[in-house]
């Protein structure tokens, strides 16, 4: 029995999981594939409309349809014994009937070969496809994600060409409640201190021909250039969170006001 692997974190507080695609190895569910509820309910911090809210799992659900089956090259497997059953010079029966059964050995060796190249070929088209569904995924998050009051983010593992015996694709959305959020109330003439961090994170998505361990660049939401290292396990198409510093910390006196968060 194989080890289970995963390279995927946790959600951040309060958020909303929408599985995709799911890494469990054993459940008593259907299997159904990846799939993506349409009539997801909008999370309450979520600043859009129902219009716009509509519009957004709308095309969640037309991109998770459009996702290939992965795996299916292996159905080229059967193809390859039953050449090596019916033409092996040894003991196939359609070699045996040919004048020199040696010939079986160049249409066994035939068919071995076409099984093995469909099989690779169809297996890495199939996962190079979904690859660039996930690329617009995230993009449509990135727009979704402007002015909503909440990140959108897709979360996967294990979605690049080669992984480890045991490692299961993962996607799944998380939609969790914006860092800052707007108060109302009358202000109160007192004020408190607030710290900026010395750093924080970024969702990092890891660019195709890139592997664990190579250094990549990346661009800071204050525009400056970065280079950070793809940690182990994360495969292009992959996502991490990276570390990027801020500017040095100061301190800044803002009002308190009272009443309740938006």
């Amino acid at each position: 029995m194989g080890v289970a692997y995963s390279v995927r974190g946790s959600p951040p507080a309060n958020s909303v999981v929408v599985e995709i695609e799911s890494d469990e190895c054993c459940t008593c569910e259907t299997l159904v594939g990846r799939t993506f509820n349409a009539g997801t309910p909008k999370p309450p911090f979520v600043i859009k409309s129902d219009a716009e809210w509509l519009t957004f799992v709308g095309e969640m659900a037309m991109l998770v349809r459009s996702y290939r089956r992965e795996g299916i090259g292996f159905i080229f497997i059967p193809l390859m014994f039953i050449a090596i059953i019916c033409f092996h010079p040894s003991f196939g029966p359609i070699a045996h009937l040919m004048v020199d059964n040696q010939v079986g050995t160049l249409f066994m060796m035939l068919l071995v070969m076409v099984s093995l190249a469909g099989l690779f070929a169809i297996n890495f088209t199939g996962r190079q496809f979904n690859q660039k569904v996930d690329a617009r995924i995230n993009d449509l998050l990135r727009r979704t994600t402007l002015n909503s009051g909440a990140n959108f983010v897709l979360c996967t593992a294990w979605t690049g060409t080669c992984k480890p015996k045991g490692a299961r694709t993962y996607r799944a959305l998380w939609i969790s409640p914006a860092a800052v959020q707007a108060v109302v109330g009358e202000p109160v003439m007192q004020a408190m201190p607030v710290t900026q961090p010395a750093s924080s994170m970024m969702l990092v998505t890891v660019p195709t021909g890139v592997k664990p361990g190579d250094p990549i660049s990346i661009l800071a939401p204050d525009g400056t250039q970065l280079q950070v290292t793809v940690p182990p396990g994360v495969q292009e198409g992959g996502q991490f969170h990276a570390t990027i510093p801020t500017q040095p910390t100061a301190t800044v006196v803002v009002p308190i006001q009272s009443g309740v968060a938006a």
